[in-house]
């Protein structure tokens, strides 16, 4: 990451430094992580959708880090367990979702992520929830998905919404 002006700003109109981007400035310490834990743990679809969102527009690589990569994650995540909660609580689609319509083994109690280290375009869920079968049991559940897929298909959305 290169060092950059405090002067420099993300989203401005003006010109930077020769062989500088907003991509890799970042005052926003922390940022990438905070919203894509927001993304993933809050339970309000209005909340979520707003931190991935966000993630998508920073463009920013904090360490191992980067909004763009982190936004298609937390995309999945939200889209699995309020997919899994609507099944199970017969919410329609398009109906914002809140903490109490999103039933505990709709939840994901830990997700780990992780790349196919020889398909790059493959991301790699693991996740943890609870049982419907069992109380008190936990499942494990791998999700692999097209990183490609999720990018173009957030593209087709916002293109639809502009």
């Amino acid at each position: 990451m290169r060092n950059k002006s405090p002067g420099v700003t993300m989203g401005s109109d003006h010109q930077q430094p020769c062989g500088t981007s907003s991509r890799d400035f970042n005052h926003l310490k922390g940022a990438t992580l905070l919203l894509f834990l927001a993304a993933a743990k809050c339970r309000d679809s209005i909340l979520r959708w707003t931190a991935v969102s966000l993630l998508r527009t920073l463009k920013l690589q904090e360490g191992a880090f980067h909004s763009d990569i982190l936004s298609i994650y937390a995309q999945r995540i939200v889209e699995l367990e309020e997919s899994r909660a609507r099944e199970m609580t017969g919410i329609a689609n398009g109906v914002p979702l809140t903490c109490a319509d999103v039933p505990e083994q709709a939840r994901f109690l830990d997700v780990t992520l992780d790349l196919d280290e020889s398909h790059i375009d493959i991301g790699i869920l693991l996740c943890v929830r609870l049982s419907d079968h069992a109380e008190g049991s936990i499942e494990f559940e791998r999700q692999n998905f097209k990183i490609s897929e999720v990018a173009e298909r957030t593209h087709r959305e916002s293109e639809h919404t502009h």
